[in-house]
């Protein structure tokens, strides 16, 4: 790997956090880490987290139908069982 050296101005609290996070990390992985590959575990979590908030903002939407569509979803369901149980009804007195 071939490293491009630049300065990143950062700020003293930013630059304090970066290091505790190295810091833990390295503690966690039992080895050093240097600032690249924190820098890219950085990234690949946070677009991890951008697929994980797509994912959740998709799931907002199941079941989301309108009142009215609900009603008449469950007035077609609750037809449809009734439908099922007569026909099963039927078939039980032509087994008797």
């Amino acid at each position: 790997m071939v490293f491009l050296y630049t300065t990143i101005p950062v700020d003293k609290q930013t630059k304090s956090q970066l290091f505790i996070l190295k810091n833990n990390l390295e503690k966690v992985e039992g080895r050093a880490i240097s600032y690249n590959e924190l820098v890219q575990i950085l990234l690949r979590n946070m677009q991890h987290t951008r697929e994980r908030k797509k994912l959740g903002e998709f799931r907002k939407f199941r079941g989301s139908l309108p009142k009215d569509a609900v009603r008449i979803f469950e007035a077609e369901r609750l037809k449809d069982l009734q439908a099922e149980e007569s026909k099963n009804q039927e078939e039980q007195a032509n087994v008797d």
